[in-house]
């Protein structure tokens, strides 16, 4: 991590709440013991500020049936909140390190507090019930272009998103650079958001002990007692404890946030300090509360202590119990006081914690440090995986930047410098490609199974089949249920189909390392299609291996999965979203179009159909805009290829060849090694096959000898798509294009006369 790295945490920090103002410090020191610069932002949300006192005074004494009633109501709870506000402001300026205050939403988009990345903290921040609304601060929509965003052990505090709040919800977290939050509900939100995360320990429970045993005050009871720690009026938590003490004959002491409660039975200690607070769970001898905060001291200071489900949001609690197995001790309505003697084993709740703890540190220790140690990285990185695979400590990750694309973080204090990384060799020109003078051919299937399917010549289909045929497996690149371009094992022929047509993303090929590495340790033979930067991967992991079969296609470039995402939600509609998607439709022709399929909540679909022209992310990909930028000074272009075989498109064979039938469209196909050689001997009775001349063939294919160059604009539509959108990029885009739309739209309606299928 660069030295004094600037982290800025939002968070519920001026709740007069324990559990929230310590969260916050906890946070705020997790970072700082990482070695950065951590700063709340002090956001003082109008909606949110002395939210207790306006639901006593207005809620609770709407319930009073005179005016006078209502007034001495508010007489009797005003000191109690003199007294919270005291206390929790006190801690809130000596124990956290403040930004500039925020009084609203509008000064804290212009004026924002300057960071090198941007962290939601813990507590409720997702909770739309609590905050009153969808509280975009949190979601750190004021952050400037280009930051990086991560949330920590954030929670929704509910078990499911509203259906109003949904979309909402979804974009904005889709923003993130990293996620994670704090309860198993939490996660099923994301999951259920199309939103990937993980999931931590809240900051209270991941700092050490000591740092809460340093804030606590050294009061401490002369006689043994039973606290209760109770957020819900609702619970019986003091009926149970009543019951304890009765037949251990310790006494019952309440923390309250109210004078009135005084009332109560026991020992009332009423809004102690937070140094007071954590004195009074640190020296008790047993603990009840139906507070996650309460139940996190106990864990920390190895307490013993029976927790009540409160009636609401208690998601939180429910997941911390359940991950050390202490669901068991939940207090129930037949809750036997004689049980208050049975003890908690530590000994295994301890390491359950610590494995929690770790993990959890792990996470944040990567989204912190995934700045790359130079800017030549990220010129020369393809973002392939291997140097992940290769790692045998584990400390190297592959994560997202802001823009989607995938990059190597590095976590030096796991690093134990043995260099097997050191096997990508970015800064130069890799000698994995096969010797210069391929075979060239244009080439396609005879059999109209493949040319209707595969995206140009059927080839790649004729030859997985053939290799399949003979007990090997193959490994190509395929979609999975989120859309997302993923290289998958297949041994099957009726399997083969995902893996046909373009993919115009960055494929995910991390699990094709360790997959290809059993199965040829197991004598398997492998054929892996890919990218020449996927296929150099290979050929670097495993050598010129007899059992690995390279196919290599011709490139262009890759745009990453979040531009790709973001454009499938500009084709959803208000009641359908799109369940599939195809870049190289037959149906209108070698060139193809667009399709995609929409569902509605029933499950019912329907289709649409636009050629490419006049479609955004096809124009945008083909003009360079959304290409990784690695993709604009790519290595591995001209004759010396990384693959046996070469496949793509023989695009200008009307020029070149025109007596050779382009109607099924035409394959590319360069033979480069003597494995190359014996594969296409054995499936050319298969094909119809031409020899062809590599400088034609070049004439018409510019991806076969030259990057696509980095187009002025490029940077403005990636921010856009980031920031805004895909929409907001594709107006852009056309707004810039008046002529090609004209033209797009115009073979539009052309294509919707003559096939009847709607836009």
């Amino acid at each position: 991590m660069p030295e004094k790295l600037k982290i800025a945490v939002i968070t519920l920090h001026r709740v007069k709440n324990y559990g929230s103002v310590l969260q916050a410090c906890a946070t705020q020191r997790l970072l700082e013991d990482m070695g950065a610069e951590a700063e709340i932002v002090d956001y003082i949300s109008p909606r949110l500020q002395d939210r207790n006192a306006r639901k006593i005074l207005t809620e609770s004494s709407a319930k009073a049936n005179s005016g006078l009633k209502k007034l001495i109501h508010r007489l009797v709870v005003a000191p109690s909140f003199a007294r919270q506000k005291r206390v929790f402001h006190s801690f809130v300026k000596h124990h956290l390190r403040l930004s500039a205050p925020y009084l609203t939403e509008e000064r804290l988009r212009m004026h924002p507090p300057e960071a090198d990345i941007y962290c939601t903290g813990s507590d409720q921040v997702f909770n739309s019930k609590i905050n009153g609304m969808v509280e975009k601060p949190f979601y750190l929509d004021f952050v400037p272009a280009g930051r990086r965003k991560i949330a920590y052990a954030a929670s929704f505090g509910i078990r499911e998103i509203p259906e109003g709040e949904r979309e909402e919800t979804a974009a904005l977290l889709r923003q993130y650079d990293y996620i994670s939050v704090r309860e198993d509900s939490g996660m099923d939100i994301l999951r259920s958001l199309g939103v990937e995360g993980e999931t931590v320990l809240d900051p209270v429970l991941c700092v050490r002990p000591e740092l809460l045993t340093e804030l606590q005050s050294r009061k401490k009871r002369k006689k043994p007692y039973i606290l209760i720690y109770e957020l819900n009026g609702e619970s019986d938590i003091a009926r149970y404890a009543e019951k304890v003490a009765a037949v251990t004959g310790w006494e019952v002491v309440r923390i309250s946030y109210y004078y009135h409660h005084i009332l109560k039975k026991g020992h009332t200690v009423v809004c102690p300090s937070v140094g007071e607070f954590i004195s009074l769970f640190l020296h008790a001898e047993l603990v009840m509360t139906d507070s996650f905060h309460g139940t996190a001291l106990s864990l920390q200071f190895q307490k013993q202590f029976w927790p009540v489900m409160p009636p609401q949001y208690s998601t939180r609690l429910e997941s911390i119990l359940s991950a050390l197995r202490l669901t068991g001790r939940i207090v129930k309505e037949d809750f036997d006081p004689q049980r208050a003697a049975e003890r908690i084993d530590y000994s295994a709740v301890t390491p359950a914690l610590e494995k929690l703890r770790e993990s959890s540190m792990a996470f944040l220790r990567r989204a912190v440090s995934m700045e790359l140690p130079a800017p030549v990285v990220r010129k020369s990185c393809t973002g392939c995986g291997l140097c992940e695979h290769l790692c045998p400590a584990g400390a190297i990750a592959m994560r997202e930047d802001a823009y989607g694309f995938r990059y190597p973080a590095i976590t030096e204090s796991k690093c134990l410098h043995c260099q097997k990384c050191a096997i990508c060799r970015m800064e130069d020109v890799p000698a994995d490609g096969n010797p210069a003078g391929s075979e060239c051919y244009a080439a396609v299937s005879s059999d109209a199974a493949y040319t209707t399917r595969c995206s140009s010549g059927g080839l790649f289909g004729v030859m997985a089949e053939k290799w399949l045929s003979e007990g090997g497996v193959v490994y190509g690149c395929a979609f999975d249920e989120k859309m997302k371009a993923k290289h998958v094992r297949v041994e099957s022929p009726s399997e083969l189909p995902a893996l046909f047509g373009s993919k115009y993303l960055q494929s995910d090929i991390s699990s094709a390392f360790r997959q290809t590495a059993d199965d040829l340790a197991g004598g398997r033979k492998v054929m892996f299609c890919g990218t020449p930067c996927q296929t150099a991967a290979m050929r670097r992991r495993f050598g010129r291996n007899d059992n690995l079969f390279l196919i290599d296609i011709l490139c262009h470039g890759v745009p990453s999965y979040r531009t790709f995402h973001a454009y499938l939600q500009s084709l959803s509609q208000p009641d359908r979203t799109c369940v599939g998607y195809s870049f190289r439709d037959r149906r209108l022709g070698w060139g193809g179009g667009v399709s995609f399929t929409l569902a509605d909540g029933r499950g019912e679909q329907k289709e649409f159909l636009r050629p490419g022209c006049a479609d955004s992310y096809y124009g945008m990909f083909y003009e360079g805009l959304i290409l990784r930028p690695g993709c604009h000074e790519c290595r591995y272009k001209g004759k010396e290829r990384t693959g046996d075989i070469t496949l793509g498109d023989f695009w200008g064979i009307e020029k070149a060849y025109p007596d050779f039938d382009r109607s099924r469209g035409v394959s590319l196909l360069l033979v480069n090694s003597g494995k190359g050689k014996e594969m296409l001997e054995g499936i050319s009775p298969a094909l119809q096959l031409l020899p062809a001349d590599f400088e034609k063939a070049a004439m018409h294919n510019t991806t076969l000898t030259g990057n696509a160059p980095c187009p002025e604009g490029a940077e403005e539509i990636l921010n856009l798509i980031r920031d805004k959108g895909f929409e907001a990029a594709e107006k852009q885009y056309w707004r810039s294009r008046p002529v090609k739309r004209m033209k797009a739209l115009a073979k539009t309606r052309l294509i919707q006369l003559h096939t009847k299928l709607k836009i």
